[in-house]
Formats: C-alpha cells, structure tokens, sequence
C-alpha cells in the first residue's frame, strides 16, 4: 500500500508554551514573510551563553539569513536576527534559539492556574524570568503573580500607528518594557495619555456583551 502526506496543524502567533522559542517559520528561508512574522516583534533574550543578556528584552528589527553550521558530526541550519536591545545596549545578532516573543505591557487573560478563582481574570503581563521562565502578572486589584507563558492569553495591546516625535523618543516608546513604563514616556514626552479603564472593567464588559469584544491575537 502507497503511504500518503498527511497535513499537520499550523500553530497561532501567539508564544509556544510547550518550548522556550518562537514559533519556527514554516516556510523554506527564500520564503520567510519577515514583515508579518517578525518585524518590531517584542522579544525576549533566552539561553545564552553570555548569561550577563539572558532576560533582555528587545525588538527584532531585520532577518539576517541563516547558514549551515557543523554541529556534532550534523550539519545544522542556523537562523539569525537582528535585535534592538533595551537600555542602550545597542543592535545584535541574535540566534532564533535564543529568542522568545513575549506579551510584555498586554493585557491578557489568565487560565489553566491551579487558583481556579483566577482564570478567566483580566490583568496586565509584565516582564519575563528568563530563569524561571515565568511572568509577573499585575492582576486588577494590584497584586502580582508569577506565572507561565501557557497560562495567559493574550487580548490587546495598547499602540500607536504613529507617534510624532524625534527617533530617539519612538524607539524608547517600542522599547518600553511595560505598560507603566510606556504611559512614563508618554508623560515625558508631554503626549497625550491615552484614558485607560480597570482590567475588571473591561472583564465586567465582556460578560455582558461577549459579541461586541474583538479578541486579538499575540505579535
């Protein structure tokens, strides 16, 4: 009997929560859409060697191609990018093995917590434990939890097609690492602050008219 291709099931934007990495493109490298897939895509910096960068945060801003490296006796395609670190740290070219895309300054849906009173919640995700692989979670009320990537679901994120301003000032913008640290810039830069309600408010709202909440999708 001749054995047929079955079609396996693409994943979502969203990061993997199965394994420390973004979603690896599915398309051979002359097809690699770096404009939807990856540009100013918000990462996190795991794994590395340079322990001294594991936990920086950045954004990708070019695909840099890859090439075929010999690793233990097997020929290995390594994929790298180019990331605008935080912090003045400048631009470096970083391995996709060593990138995780993060929901940082969103505002997500919190599942799958061994606190069931907690699913379902709305709250702000914050930084990545690059150790730990957990995120500090800001909940409605102030608290803050540590979770996993798996246990949060992104709904929105608060952007700005454009900003007007010097390029020093848009890039510390895409670089804020939270939605506090971006509302922080906003005040500096003397823009206006945009009028944000409760995570519970809006919870509240989308019990009451699930049809009229769009649910977007993770960068």
């Amino acid at each position: 009997k001749g054995k047929g291709k079955g079609k396996g099931k693409g994943g979502d934007d969203g990061p993997d929560a199965k394994r420390p990495k973004l979603d690896e493109p599915e398309n051979p490298e002359d097809e690699v859409n770096f404009e939807k897939d990856w540009k100013d895509k918000q990462v996190c910096l795991i794994n590395l060697k340079s322990t001294a960068l594991n936990g920086v945060m950045g954004v990708v801003k070019a695909y840099l191609g890859s090439e075929d490296v010999l690793v233990d006796g097997k020929i290995k395609k390594i994929r790298r990018f180019l990331v605008n670190l935080e912090g003045g740290r400048g631009e470096k070219s970083i391995k996709f093995e060593n990138l995780f895309k993060v929901m940082t300054g969103s505002s997500v849906k919190l599942r799958g917590l061994d606190a069931a009173e907690l699913n379902d919640c709305v709250a702000e995700c914050g930084r990545l434990d690059a150790e730990t692989m957990r995120y500090d979670v800001t909940l409605s009320d102030g608290r803050h939890i540590k979770v996993k990537p798996a246990n949060v679901e992104f709904v929105a994120r608060y952007e700005v097609a454009e900003v007007a301003g010097t390029k020093a000032q848009v890039e510390r913008l895409r670089a804020a690492s939270s939605l506090r640290d971006q509302l922080t810039a906003i005040e500096e830069f003397q823009y206006p602050v945009p009028q944000l309600l409760p995570a519970s408010a809006l919870a509240e709202y989308a019990r009451k008219f699930p049809k009229s909440v769009v649910i977007g999708r993770s960068n």
